[in-house]
């Protein structure tokens, strides 16, 4: 997405131009000049649905914004074609002025741009409509690795289903897909059609940023936060129920799923998509009715149906004789209402029949969030019957293992990990697909092709839980 700093250098030249008038005589004869900086915010304003909501860009549009307002006697000027001598002129203090605020809104839409581009990849990947009729949802799958680019003996590779964030979709796990599939995996993810924050290959939409901004901030918090999530893995319940009955039975004859090994399914899920994910493998029956299912992969997905809250107040009573004090206690619980319902613990804990891996930020060190937003998964962990594990890279944050780094980098300041650094750039994406690719190999069954696994830093901090009786677990960072 290099074009956008050049959009950006481009904002900033046809903005110092109008600024430059007073230190140049032959610019001032120009009168094309004071067009520039309404130019350049229009530009600006052009930068959000083309490329998504871009919070680096949002003070270079504040401040074209208020730049444009300040040039806009001498357009008008102009436009009544008045002579140049009665154009109020910019003082070369204001010009001065406006060069040095230019340079923070400036720095921050170009030190922030985007590493690569929104553009999905395609070589290699198919594309299929699936249609859910009894929810009457519809999903646009990618297959990567699909049909005649499996190996070249015929071999099937074992599957990586991806469940992608709400926000963004599968524009933001691309590269994980592409890494995981290279690794050795047939991979498949998807979008739902009309309803994902996304599209495919597009931006973050700014009601998806509120929305995942509240759930994650609030949602082991605040009851209302919380129930959005519940809702989410609801519904995300559903999407994988289905997507992995149509993967294990309604693929047979197309073309895409020859290479697909159904012996083993790994699946990994994206926030709420990783809360679902962790509910519905410790659902009655789960390992019994998909055989083929041999592990889970919940990253950054904080289970919001296992935290219980604050009850509403109960409904009017019926009339006690005491006008007075009926109409007082009426207007209690009119007010009471409107208090905001508080979390006030776990409930019932999920115990998945598969082997997990919970990819989180490392700020499961600190207390507050290791109680707070990872307390069920902490319990998850620790009551688990089968082999489990939590991973955390130093300096991850929640957004961290997907491709927002690299497409949004402003994001890492949003939702930063427990050390932040700017300067430095670690490649998650590497790192996360290595990780998933260490754990899934464990527990593969009798398969052709075993993804090549790698060696991972040590500083990443491992924690298990579980019946480890057959496998080490450190051979999630150790060949």
């Amino acid at each position: 997405m290099g074009e956008l700093r050049i959009i950006e250098g481009l904002i900033v030249f046809l903005i110092m131009l109008p600024l430059l008038r007073p230190f140049f005589i032959k610019l001032e004869s120009i009168e094309g000049l004071f067009f520039l900086p309404p130019i350049s915010f229009g530009i600006s304003i052009a930068i959000f649905p083309a490329y998504g909501f871009r919070p680096e860009c949002i003070p270079l549009l504040g401040y074209t914004f208020f730049l444009t307002l300040t040039y806009i006697s001498p357009v008008f000027t102009v436009l009544k074609h008045s002579p140049l001598d009665i154009i109020p002129e910019k003082s070369p203090a204001f010009a001065i002025a406006a060069m040095v605020l230019l340079i923070p809104a400036a720095g921050i839409a170009l030190f922030f741009a985007p590493v690569q581009g929104a553009d999905l990849v395609s070589e290699g990947v198919y594309t299929r409509k699936v249609y859910n009729l009894p929810e009457n949802t519809e999903f646009m799958l990618r297959i990567y690795g699909a049909g005649d680019n499996r190996d070249s003996d015929g071999a099937q590779r074992p599957l990586m289903l991806l469940v992608p964030p709400v926000a963004g979709s599968v524009s933001v796990i691309d590269r994980i897909c592409q890494e995981l599939w290279e690794r050795g995996f047939m991979v498949i993810s998807y979008s739902r059609l009309r309803v994902d924050q996304s599209g495919e290959g597009g931006g973050i939409s700014i009601p998806a940023v509120y929305r995942l901004f509240r759930m994650h901030t609030w949602g082991v918090s605040s009851v209302p936060a919380n129930a959005a999530g519940r809702a989410l893995e609801a519904e995300q319940i559903k999407e994988i129920r289905f997507l992995l009955s149509y993967i294990q039975a309604g693929h047979r004859g197309d073309s895409a799923f020859a290479g697909l090994d159904t012996g083993n399914i790994f699946i990994a899920g994206y926030g709420t998509g990783g809360g679902a994910l962790t509910q519905l493998a410790a659902s009655p029956g789960f390992n019994r009715t998909n055989p083929g299912v041999k592990g889970i992969i919940a990253i950054e997905g904080p289970i919001f149906s296992a935290f219980t809250g604050e009850e509403p107040p109960p409904p009017a009573a019926g009339e006690d004789g005491f006008r007075l004090r009926s109409f007082l206690a009426g207007i209690v619980r009119w007010f009471s209402r409107w208090k905001p319902l508080k979390i006030t613990g776990l409930g019932v804990i999920p115990r998945p029949e598969v082997p997990a891996l919970y990819l989180v930020s490392d700020k499961v060190r600190d207390p507050r969030y290791r109680e707070g937003r990872y307390a069920a998964i902490v319990r998850v962990l620790q009551g688990s019957r089968e082999p489990a594990a939590l991973a955390a890279i130093p300096g991850a944050g929640i957004l961290d293992y997907s491709d927002i780094p690299d497409k949004f980098p402003f994001y890492r300041v949003l939702f930063p990990g427990q050390n932040l650094s700017l300067l430095k750039r670690r490649n998650f994406v590497k790192e996360t697909a290595a990780l998933v690719t260490n754990f899934a190999v464990l527990f593969l069954e009798n398969s052709p092709v075993v993804p090549r696994r790698e060696n991972l830093e040590k500083d990443i901090e491992l924690e298990t839980g579980g019946a480890w009786n057959f496998h080490n677990p450190r051979g999630i960072l150790e060949l």
